[in-house]
């Protein structure tokens, strides 16, 4: 417990200076944290990079699993683009390179993303998120948020994850009910599922 309570500490006071949202989700079976920043170079967010680092910590046995992505993104104004993705986890690094759409207004996200491996012949995947906040009041809005990340190789399925939260928006915190879902193989066996509830701050 004395690591994971470091771990903890450690994503919180390294990554919350220089993010710009930061989610704990405290589970039934693991504590996980995701954080995210975007940073724009011109004005009409075209170019952009988005890069996200996310943990989980089983209470236990203190195993650490983490992942870290940068995004470079090329955006054209309907929406659609390339990007260049670099990712690590505990198992390695590699290199893709995918096509993107963008769809944002004030209640609504769409990002979703096509890529394949240039790193690892034969893989590729599909990740998307989906964010709904319509206002209740002033002050108060619904929070929904639903990613998908399916991964392949070649014919074979590898992994999907499912991520889900539902809840409340008040100014620039966000909270309420959060599930973590996962399915291996092609048999799509489901493993480390995480129940929870959480707490996001977008700076």
């Amino acid at each position: 417990m004395k690591k994971f309570g470091l771990t903890i500490c450690f994503l919180y006071l390294f990554f919350a200076l220089k993010s710009q949202s930061v989610e704990l989700f405290p589970g039934n079976a693991y504590f996980f944290s995701d954080i995210q920043f975007l940073k724009n170079f011109d004005s009409k967010y075209r170019f952009t990079i988005f890069s996200r680092t996310r943990a989980q910590v089983t209470y236990d046995e203190d195993q650490v699993s983490f992942f870290s992505a940068a995004y470079l993104n090329y955006t054209t104004k309907p929406g659609l683009g390339i990007s260049v993705i670099g990712r690590m986890n505990n198992f390695g690094s590699n290199v893709d390179g995918g096509l993107h759409f963008l769809k944002k207004n004030k209640q609504f996200t769409f990002f979703g993303i096509l890529s394949l491996s240039l790193t690892d012949e034969g893989a590729y995947s599909w990740f998307s998120i989906i964010r709904y906040r319509p206002a209740i009041n002033e002050r108060w809005k619904v929070y929904t948020s639903f990613e998908l990340f399916t991964a392949f190789k070649k014919e074979d399925h590898l992994a999907s994850i499912q991520r889900l939260r539902v809840g409340l928006d008040y100014k620039s915190y966000q909270f309420g009910l959060a599930a973590n879902l996962a399915e291996l193989g092609n048999d799509f066996i489901f493993t480390d599922d995480n129940y929870g509830v959480f707490l996001r701050k977008e700076f």
